[in-house]
C-alpha cells in the first residue's frame, strides 16, 4: 500500500472549462480507446462540452499538478439511484500507484451520499478490470455494445463496489 504521504497530496476540485480544457483535451484523447465514445474532440468542442457538463467532472490534483481527471454522475439503473464513477489519468501518471489511492479517497467522500457505487468497463480493458476487482467492484450486468467512433464491437460491463 501507498505510504500515508501519498494520500495526503491527492485533492479533487471543481473542473474550471476555462483554466481546464486543455488538459482534460489531452486526457481524453489518451483515454478514448477505453471509453464508450472512442471520438477525439478539438480543444473548441471540450470548453464547450466541459462549460455544458462541468457538474460531472472534478480535476485529480496530485501535490499540486493536475493528473486527470474524475467522471461522476447520478445515474437511474433499475428504478434506483446510482452514483456513477470513472477516473482517467495522463499517461504519464498511468501505472505509478496512483489509481487505487485516488478511489479510496473518492468513496470515502461519496458515503455521505449514500447510494451505490457502480462504474462501466468495457471488456477489453483487462487492466482496469483487474484494478477494479482490487477495489471490490464486482460484475452485475454485460451487454453487447458498438463503441462510438470505432465501431468496435464487445461488451460493456456494470460494476457495482461491494467493499
Amino acid at each position: 500500500m501507498k505510504s500515508r504521504k501519498l494520500y495526503d497530496k491527492i485533492n479533487f476540485r471543481d473542473i474550471e472549462p476555462e483554466l481546464d480544457f486543455k488538459f482534460f483535451s489531452k486526457v481524453r484523447s489518451e483515454s478514448s480507446f477505453f471509453l464508450d465514445d472512442a471520438r477525439n474532440f478539438d480543444e473548441n468542442e471540450v470548453k464547450v462540452f466541459l462549460s455544458k457538463n462541468r457538474s460531472n467532472y472534478q480535476m485529480v490534483i496530485i501535490d499540486g499538478q493536475p493528473v486527470g481527471y474524475l467522471r461522476l454522475n447520478i445515474v437511474n439503473h433499475e428504478g434506483n439511484n446510482v452514483q456513477s464513477v470513472g477516473l482517467d489519468l495522463a499517461i504519464k501518471f498511468r501505472s505509478k500507484g496512483f489509481a487505487i489511492p485516488i478511489y479510496k479517497i473518492l468513496f470515502e467522500r461519496l458515503k455521505t451520499k449514500n447510494v451505490p457505487i457502480v462504474l462501466w468497463v468495457l471488456d477489453f480493458n483487462t487492466r482496469a478490470r483487474n484494478l477494479y476487482s482490487k477495489l471490490g467492484f464486482k460484475e452485475i450486468k454485460r451487454e453487447k455494445f458498438i463503441q462510438i467512433g470505432s465501431n468496435r464491437v464487445c461488451q460493456k460491463i456494470m460494476l457495482k463496489l461491494l467493499k
